[in-house]
C-alpha cells in the first residue's frame, strides 16, 4: 500500500463514522443527543455502567466469534478484543 492509501484509509474510516453517527438518528427522527447536558451527571453511573459491560463482556466473545476462522493465536485474538474503534484501521496481518 503506497503512503496516501496509509492515510486515506484510517481518516476516511473516521469520517464515515462520524458521519453515519450523525445522520443515521436525523434520518430515523432520534434526537442527536439522548441526554440534555443539563442531566448529564444524573446519567453518569448507568452511561459508565453500560460502557463497562459493553467493554469487559460483550466486546470479547464478538471478537472471538468474529476471528474463529482466521488463525491468529490466542494472545493475538485476546490484544485485538482489547483494542479501541480506532485501531482496527491499522492493525494489519
Amino acid at each position: 500500500m503506497d503512503w496516501m492509501g496509509s492515510l486515506f484509509l484510517p481518516g476516511g474510516a473516521l469520517l464515515f463514522l462520524s458521519v453515519v453517527s450523525t445522520t443515521l438518528p436525523a434520518r430515523l427522527g432520534m434526537p442527536l443527543l439522548l441526554v440534555s447536558p443539563a442531566n448529564v451527571l444524573d446519567r453518569a453511573a448507568e452511561a459508565l455502567a453500560i460502557a463497562a459491560f459493553l467493554m469487559l463482556v460483550a466486546r470479547p466473545p464478538a471478537v472471538f466469534g468474529g476471528l474463529w476462522k482466521f488463525n491468529y493465536s490466542l494472545r493475538e485474538k485476546a490484544y485485538i478484543s482489547w483494542l479501541g474503534l480506532a485501531e482496527p484501521c491499522r492493525f494489519r496481518r
